[in-house]
């Protein structure tokens, strides 16, 4: 027990104290030979998530909604905690859209259209943009392979289980319930499962198929489902690479583009 002392500022002490050892030492996987403490075990992700700064990766991207469905290929630029760069191409090399989008506002140009719009960064505006309505934190965290623990429940005490090849933490609130699966030997999130009370699926995200980019394990397969509205985004990466500023944020729009304000 720890006197005079929140179990906030204990959870944030934790959390420091591990992000110096991971600079330091490189990530290590959470020790699991002994029983596991929730506290610590997301004191190990965000400090894990903590030591990835900036990222680029180049791949595919697939989107199928009831308004659209396509595939194309991307290029992903991420300076965190409040920049991205989205480049979407098409067959030949043809630019389909580019778009920055920030902490507080968003530039995205469509080539198909010819036209640019703006807006503040909402997760209403950005659908539009994307199709699947999603904060900008949540996007950030989850293209660069990094989802902590921002979206659980407020006020609701997590439950942790052994599962097989992993821990589950579980936030079981009134009117629904949230999993994460943790990823003990990478100390990652590699399931995000939100259930309705009557245990329909709201959310599901995924993180498969880690590999070794620098001293760090990081996702290349990434999966969005939101079955109640059918609609699903994946993204695959090809190539990434970490922390390695500066990174370029400039998108080229020609002059006759057609301008809409969100």
């Amino acid at each position: 027990m720890i006197h005079g002392f929140s179990r906030f500022s204990a959870l944030t002490l934790s959390v420091s104290l591990a992000v110096v050892l991971l600079a330091c030492s490189g990530t290590k996987g959470i020790d699991a030979s002994g029983p596991l403490d929730p506290a610590a075990v997301i004191a190990a992700v965000e400090a894990r998530n903590a030591v990835v700064r900036a990222l680029t990766g180049e791949g595919t991207i697939s989107v199928d909604t009831p308004e659209l469905a396509n595939t194309g290929n991307i290029e992903v630029r991420i300076l965190k905690p409040d920049s991205m760069l989205l480049i979407i191409t098409g067959p030949f090399g043809m630019s389909v859209a580019k778009g920055l989008v920030t902490s507080s506002d968003f530039t995205f140009y469509n080539g198909l259209e010819n036209s640019v719009a703006t807006g503040a960064t909402t997760a209403k505006n950005l659908k539009n943009i994307i199709r699947i309505p999603i904060e900008f934190r949540d996007i950030v965290d989850i293209a660069s392979g990094t989802m902590g623990f921002e979206r659980r429940p407020k006020n609701v005490i997590p439950t942790g289980a052994a599962m097989e090849g992993g821990y589950r933490l579980t936030y079981a609130g009134a009117s629904e319930s949230t999993t994460y699966d943790i990823d003990l030997e990478h100390s990652a999130v590699k399931r995000y499962l939100r259930k309705s009370a009557g245990g329909d699926i709201i959310e599901d995200v995924t993180f498969k198929d880690f590999r070794k980019k620098a001293d760090l394990y990081l996702p290349t397969i990434i999966t969005i489902l939101r079955p109640g509205f059918s609609e699903s985004i994946s993204l695959v990466y090809e190539r990434m690479s970490l922390n390695n500023p500066p990174l370029d944020f400039s998108i080229r729009i020609p002059k006759s583009a057609t301008k809409i304000r969100f």
